[in-house]
């Protein structure tokens, strides 16, 4: 998968890999979880026409398929990219997402932390955004980096982060990287 422009469009994903209620398991990207139980998460590539995702507004990009994670109970359920992105020293990068999150729970709720989806680069431990709710928007979020030395790392999405597990619903959509 070319990481500079991702848009879970089927051709990067293995159309005859299913699993329950029509989501594809994407054939470029790899589970990250800390879950030893992932039977009540529901995830893969799903087009906006499935009734899993009934009544949500197109993509702000306006493509027909996406990243779906979906969870009853707490989670830290995602994907990491199996290819990596090169990152090189003193040059500007965007990156940038298109994110709606629904029915956002968490259990045992502490009240310093924001519960929700996460983008992070798998191989950097500053360079992340956790705490995503979009309330049932599409919201585009977009990270500007530049490091000092150069890092190739791959990209991690996922519905709750490593100490924040939550439950709901989270898509993702045109994953892009920039030079700029």
């Amino acid at each position: 998968v070319d990481l500079s422009k991702e848009n879970f469009e089927n051709h990067s994903f293995n159309k005859y890999n299913t699993s329950v209620n029509g989501t594809e398991v994407p054939n470029n990207w790899k589970t990250a979880t800390n879950n030893t139980n992932t039977s009540y998460v529901n995830s893969g590539i799903i087009s906006a026409d499935n009734s899993l995702i009934a009544g949500i507004n197109p993509s702000l990009s306006g493509n027909e398929n996406y990243l779906y994670i979906s969870s009853l109970s707490d989670t830290y359920f995602g994907y990491t990219s199996a290819t990596s992105y090169t990152f090189e020293s003193e040059k500007y990068y965007k990156i940038s997402i298109n994110v709606l999150t629904r029915y956002l729970n968490q259990e045992d709720k502490k009240d310093d932390i924001n519960y929700g989806a996460s983008i992070k680069l798998a191989d950097s431990s500053e360079i992340m955004l956790c705490g995503i709710d979009t309330e049932g928007v599409w919201r585009t979020y977009t990270i500007y980096a530049s490091f000092t030395t150069s890092l190739t790392s791959k990209i991690t999405l996922a519905l709750g982060y490593v100490d924040e597990a939550t439950a709901g619903e989270v898509l993702f959509d045109n994953l892009t990287i920039e030079t700029i």
